[in-house]
């Protein structure tokens, strides 16, 4: 096989060839290697064990919050000579008189991006410490940072809006698995951080590649994959002793 890629990469008139293997490269791929000087580079990937882990990675983590929003009562109030004065008076009253969902992304705190009502719900409600379902509340007042604005017939208006709601919240916790690349006789090249988790909606995961540098560890951008019904709201890589991966919904 590796006769197979050194073969491809002349043929394709590629400078390099990078190869990456699970498992230790026998010695006759290693001295082949070898000959062909600084154009080929071996590199296994490796699952460390707690021993061989830096000590900045040994308690990375990955949480997944799961926040449902089950029952909700809101009560919405506009300007009318504001929808009067955009046209859309009829339109709003129609949308009013409708019931509402909370999967509507017909909110927007920046006239930009749409916000569903379950958004504004996980984003400005503080869950409680210790309890995981109860009743919650979020207000948008009149005058009052911050601006909520309602979209209808492709114009913005300002909304003032009080929402009673149900709410249930999980929380799942588990340690990440950390993979080393390696390289003959340079030692580790970076760490990758991954983990997935199964959902209802399907499976979450995430890799993070880490690199070390004069500042300590930097992570080189983040692979994610999540189901459709799924964002991500925080998603950071700390280099403290005990960094997390956290906040995905």
């Amino acid at each position: 096989m590796f006769d197979g890629w050194l073969s491809k990469m002349n043929e394709v008139g590629a400078q390099h060839l990078i190869c990456v293997s699970r498992h230790d490269y026998p010695i006759s791929v290693r001295e082949k290697a070898l000959n062909c000087g600084n154009t080929v580079r071996l590199i296994t990937l490796k699952e460390l064990n707690i021993d061989s882990i830096p000590l900045n990675f040994v308690n990375v983590q990955f949480i997944y919050r799961k926040f449902d929003v089950t029952k909700f009562d809101i009560s919405v109030g506009f300007s009318r000579a504001e929808v009067e004065t955009l046209c859309i008076r009829d339109s709003v009253l129609k949308v009013m008189d409708t019931q509402l969902s909370t999967n509507d992304r017909c909110w927007s705190l920046d006239k930009n991006k749409a916000l569903s009502l379950f958004e504004l719900c996980s984003d400005f409600f503080n869950v409680p410490v210790g309890l995981s379902e109860g009743e919650g509340e979020i207000s948008f007042v009149r005058d009052e940072e911050p601006t909520l604005f309602m979209h209808v017939d492709g114009h913005f208006f300002r909304v003032w809006i009080d929402c009673k709601f149900q709410w249930t919240e999980k929380i799942t916790r588990k340690p990440a698995n950390i993979l080393s690349y390696e390289q003959n006789d340079e030692g580790t090249l970076a760490w990758v951080v991954e983990a997935s988790h199964d959902t209802e909606s399907g499976q979450i995961s995430f890799k993070a590649p880490v690199i070390k540098c004069s500042e300590g560890y930097k992570v080189q951008g983040i692979l994610l994959n999540l189901p459709s019904d799924h964002s991500v709201t925080i998603f950071k890589c700390s280099p403290s002793p005990h960094p997390t991966l956290s906040g995905l919904r």
